[in-house]
């Protein structure tokens, strides 16, 4: 499930930056591949709280995959990075324009807890770190994100 995500989602990242080309056409990636992330993010986020809610079928099944949503957020956002770099690579001048130079910390500490996040959303890592590192990471990588 999570490779077809990535996969969907990058072709049609691939889509917008050629078939529309140049900045505009980066910028349209940049706008799907955060809309894709914030909903693998939020059915990641929110299957608990919803199951605990309202017990249903969607809701158990967003239970049973929370794991592969959150490693498909990664995968997401890993092609969000690439259409970054894409919209600086077509016009690096707007592209910084529109930036706050804090963001650029924000943002990293942010890719850094989606990256430990997805390595650790495996069992071998999860266990090297223990439980309650593993809770720690999770509970507030999250809500940072």
């Amino acid at each position: 499930m999570t490779g077809i995500v990535t996969a969907v989602v990058l072709a049609s990242a691939l889509v917008l930056i050629v078939g529309i080309g140049g900045s505009m056409g980066a910028r349209s990636a940049l706008r799907m591949t955060a809309r894709a992330s914030l909903v693998l993010f939020l059915s990641a986020f929110t299957a608990s709280a919803l199951h605990r809610l309202r017990p249903m079928p969607l809701s158990r099944w967003l239970m049973r995959n929370r794991r592969y949503l959150g490693v498909a957020f990664a995968g997401s956002h890993l092609v969000h990075a690439l259409a970054i770099g894409a919209s600086i690579r077509a016009d690096a001048d707007a592209f910084y324009a529109s930036q706050q130079p804090s963001g650029y910390m924000l943002n990293g500490i942010g890719y850094a807890f989606i990256l430990a996040m997805a390595a650790t959303s495996f069992r071998a890592p999860a266990r090297m770190i223990g439980t309650t590192a593993w809770r720690w990471l999770h509970w507030v990588g999250g809500y940072y994100i």
